[in-house]
């Protein structure tokens, strides 16, 4: 074959060969087990390889116009409606994603507050409270100290003189140790779960080794309690997990989530 023919047929096959390749890599995306892609998107691929060699055909002349055009309206349809769907499908993925990070926030949220009041808790009663009736009437009524130092206790002279004391006074939890984001009375109650459902929560005392113990608390939300209902509405399963603050099992006041 002359090099001339060369050419002009190579040129003929560098778009059916480039959709080829195109529909190729999109298939080859599915290989990775941890991106699994929509059957719209591994199905749009396919079509993109069909396109391409009937397309290849037709610039070999294998194919007439007047069957190409047929060819072309059979596969262009299916697969308009299947670019379609998988867009609609990654969009629908964009939302669900959207709406289970805004829920991830107000209850981590509500689980800071928690935390927050048991803290204050502890700093007036020595303790993490387990009884939310007893928290929530802490936070509404009681007092937390503040300690005020008045001279340099560094100052041997101004300690000898009696220059130097500490004062203690008692305020308000509320505004000093508690800043309130929502009602109080609401800090029992997981966010977008049913009604009446609340945070689990339970105190105590942990053993720390040397007859030491220390105190803890823990509480958490079940990701059934407030994800349930978006994940049946999106066909998935709930993860059997929990969001949770503090810890029964280890001192510490920390969340599940990245501090």
């Amino acid at each position: 074959m002359p090099m001339k023919n060369v050419m002009i047929l190579a040129n003929r096959l560098i778009l059916p060969i480039l959709f080829f390749l195109m529909g190729l890599a999109v298939l080859l995306t599915n290989l990775n087990p941890e991106r699994p892609q929509s059957i719209w998107f591994l199905l749009a691929g396919a079509m993109i390889l069909i396109f391409s060699i009937f397309w290849a055909l037709f610039s070999l002349n294998v194919l007439s116009g007047k069957n190409w055009l047929l060819y072309t309206a059979i596969i262009a349809v299916p697969s308009l409606l299947l670019a379609y769907r998988n867009y609609a499908s990654i969009a629908d993925e964009l939302e669900f994603k959207r709406i289970e990070a805004e829920r991830f926030e107000v209850v981590k949220q509500r689980l800071i507050k928690i935390r927050e009041a048991q803290i204050a808790y502890k700093l007036a009663k020595g303790k993490f409270c387990k009884s939310f009736d007893e928290l929530i009437a802490f936070v509404n009524n009681g007092t937390v100290p503040v300690v005020k130092q008045i001279g340099n206790i560094d100052d041997s002279v101004a300690v000898a003189k009696g220059l130097v004391r500490i004062d203690t006074s008692w305020v308000p939890v509320i505004g000093k140790a508690y800043f309130i984001t929502f009602p109080v009375d609401s800090l029992r109650w997981v966010p977008f779960a049913q009604a009446g459902t609340e945070f689990f929560m339970d105190a105590g005392d942990l053993e720390t080794g040397d007859n030491m113990t220390s105190p803890v608390f823990e509480a958490k939300a079940s990701y059934k309690d407030f994800l349930e209902e978006l994940y049946k509405s999106y066909s998935r399963a709930v993860p059997d997990s929990s969001i949770r603050v503090g810890s029964m099992e280890q001192v510490t006041t920390n969340g599940s989530w990245r501090e």
